[in-house]
């Protein structure tokens, strides 16, 4: 079986169209990354928030499975 042999020319010229879609591939990143652009007026809504929170009166006092008292409250928002 014979063996292709690619000539130095072609070589240079595969070598050349590599780099070059290398370098087209990368401008377009590298230029995205040191370019910046400020936006004016931009909106911000600032609120405030008011929660009032309601409690039941008494303590309930729960037991669980292995006989540990438990106090507790409901708490409603």
């Amino acid at each position: 079986m014979e063996k292709k042999k690619i000539s130095v020319k072609n070589k240079k010229i595969i070598i050349l169209i590599v780099l070059f879609l290398i370098f087209v591939a990368l401008i377009p990143m590298g230029f995205s990354l040191f370019t910046d652009e400020k936006v004016e007026g931009g909106d911000i809504n600032v609120s405030k928030i008011e929660v009032v929170l309601k409690e039941d009166p008494e303590w309930e006092e729960n037991e669980d499975e292995y006989g540990i008292k438990k106090y507790s409250k409901k708490i409603k928002g």
